[in-house]
């Protein structure tokens, strides 16, 4: 992750599983995270479709969004 702060342009969609989110909250507060969906839940199809066309339709803006 700390490599990929050199590239502002790389958007980082994480998969996380909810015994973890302590994990991912320590990662969100260190680094950008475009995205972060839950995991094994059902992950809609939709979910990640969304979040991938708002990273190719946002190239440029980095946006950590809460879960």
């Amino acid at each position: 992750m700390a490599r990929l702060q050199r590239h502002p342009q790389v958007k980082v969609i994480v998969f996380f599983q909810d015994e973890y989110r302590h994990k991912l909250d320590n990662l969100l507060s260190r680094f950008p995270i475009f995205e972060a969906i839950p995991f094994p839940v059902p992950v809609e199809p939709a979910q990640v479709e969304v979040a991938l066309r708002r990273a190719l339709e946002e190239p440029d803006k980095p946006n950590a969004r809460d879960p």
